[in-house]
């Protein structure tokens, strides 16, 4: 069954996920820096125990980025001050292995309590079949997607033009999360709304020629 096909192939990108991501990332200067301040991991079954098998989460770790005292009550029920460390949680890559064998790929920005990005998710691909998951350039493209939002996401790093070209483009063309609604990409909004705007004023104008031409208007 093409189904149960489906499941073997993810099967088998799951396996290989830790060393495959290990290999892009160690190729790249700006990733092992990144990995050195908030540690980097590809995890098959998720994040959350790694139990899950139709899961497969890259992701970068946390990393403490500043501290503050504040107010808090101990337990003698009297406020006092108190040093708290401020951290931030790292991009995450997730591959998600649907019951019907197709594969759902989505982007989690960099974040900290304070500091969120306009999305709570981009999706940046849905594949019908999870043997696109054996073309190891296509699993490098997701990377390198993944790297760009990483960077751009984060407290301190410093995208390049590429970078801010490729997030750009992917707000544009891939459907979101924005305050717990998915949005339609906004190239499909924008698209709709010059056509409809094209129909409305072309078809007054030419309704405006048909009056002019037989009534004399």
């Amino acid at each position: 069954m093409e189904r149960l096909r489906s499941y073997c192939y993810f099967e088998c990108f799951a396996d290989r996920a830790s060393e495959q991501f290990e290999s892009f990332m160690s190729s790249d200067s700006r990733a092992t820096n990144l990995k050195s301040q908030y540690s980097f991991h590809a995890v098959k079954g998720g994040a959350n125990g790694g139990v899950d098998k139709r899961i497969v989460e890259v992701f970068f770790g946390c990393r403490p980025f500043d501290k503050v005292t504040m107010i808090a009550t101990g337990g003698e029920g009297i406020p006092r001050p108190r040093e708290t460390l401020l951290s931030e949680q790292g991009a995450c890559l997730r591959y998600e292995r649907v019951d019907d064998g197709s594969v759902l790929c989505v982007l989690y920005p960099a974040r900290t309590e304070n500091l969120r990005q306009e999305e709570d998710f981009i999706q940046l691909s849905f594949r019908r079949n999870a043997k696109s998951l054996s073309r190891n350039w296509l699993i490098k493209r997701d990377w390198r997607v993944f790297l760009s939002y990483m960077i751009s996401t984060s407290l301190d790093a410093y995208p390049r033009p590429t970078d801010r070209a490729r997030i750009w483009w992917l707000r544009l063309t891939r459907k979101r999360g924005v305050q717990g609604q998915v949005e339609r990409p906004r190239i499909a909004t924008g698209a709709e709304r010059i056509f409809s705007y094209v129909v409305t004023v072309g078809l007054s104008g030419f309704l405006l020629a048909i009056l002019v031409h037989y009534f004399g208007l």
